[in-house]
């Protein structure tokens, strides 16, 4: 660990959340050693910076890796400046080009394949009636599948019809829930949660959504179940706890709410990974009016 990479971390603190700032610091860190850094910040150059970089495009880093790499470097060359630990002119942030690449939009389902989806689990079976509350408040809330799993009873406001998710570095999110979703998790309350196992051990008996002999619950068992739901439902491999989550956000985009809302609902950082769902909406609509209008298939239609 560099005492000048430490200084970048301090100087990130409350700007970044922890696992972003772990990263940088890693990468800098990474950085720093492969120049053999030994404290005169005069090794920061343009040159040294490409041929850090080059060396790295050299071992076939996918282009996300690198690209947080860049971004790494760049935010830790434009702190030296700020702190005035290197000339304005001895490296240009400028130069350190991101590349770019094809992000894969997000998979989301359409209503009716979520509401398939939904009717497939057994409500008279407690597996079954447990599985059906947990995605019904993804897709009514846009939780995450690992915030969804640490959820406490407590979390569930019945009465104002709301769910606290704690999310990342303990900040807390408030979202409304429907009255369907209360009614199934109120149910799950009555007849699973409260004939779970009080006896078992560690903090798992305060979670809300256990297995049957009251432990907790895997995120891949929960994931391997929904898929199995999928499948009995005839979607295709599309259709995962993730998906759930991203059919929140694309669903309501797609009703008019404004991103700055669903981004607060589902807990984004930034604006600009909500405005990605906002893409993926539009991609999919254009994609359905080339695939479905019948003068925009492929041959369809005369010319005029």
């Amino acid at each position: 660990m560099y005492s000048i990479a430490e200084q970048f971390a301090a100087h990130l603190c409350g700007k970044v959340s922890t696992g972003t700032s772990r990263a940088y610091l890693s990468d800098v860190n990474g950085f720093l050693q492969a120049i053999s850094f030994a404290g005169n910040t005069d090794a920061i150059t343009d040159g040294a910076v490409e041929a850090y970089l080059g060396a790295l495009r050299e071992q076939g880093l996918k282009p996300a890796t690198l690209n947080r790499k860049v971004s790494s470097i760049n935010a830790f060359v434009k702190y030296l400046k700020q702190a005035e630990l290197v000339e304005y002119s001895q490296v240009q942030t400028q130069s350190l080009v991101v590349q770019n690449y094809l992000r894969p939009f997000p998979e989301f389902l359409s209503p009716a394949d979520v509401d398939r989806l939904l009717q497939v689990p057994d409500l008279s079976t407690p597996t079954g009636l447990r599985d059906r509350a947990m995605m019904e408040l993804i897709y009514a809330s846009g939780i995450q599948v690992k915030e969804l799993l640490a959820l406490h009873p407590w979390q569930i406001n019945f009465k104002k019809s709301r769910l606290v998710v704690e999310g990342k570095d303990g900040a807390q999110r408030s979202v409304p829930l429907y009255p369907q979703c209360l009614q199934l998790l109120q149910r799950y309350c009555q007849e699973v949660l409260s004939a779970l196992p009080s006896d078992g051990e560690g903090a798992s008996q305060d979670l809300l959504f256990r297995n049957l002999e009251g432990g907790p619950l895997s995120r891949q068992g929960f994931c391997k179940q929904v898929r199995k739901y999928a499948a009995r439902a005839g979607l295709g491999e599309g259709a995962t706890a993730k998906a759930l989550r991203q059919s929140f956000a694309a669903h309501l985009l797609q009703s008019g709410a404004p991103i700055q809302n669903v981004q607060a609902l589902v807990g984004h950082l930034t604006p600009q990974s909500t405005a990605f769902y906002h893409n993926a909406v539009r991609h999919a609509a254009r994609t359905s009016y080339k695939k479905h209008h019948p003068k925009a298939k492929s041959g369809g239609g005369k010319k005029p």
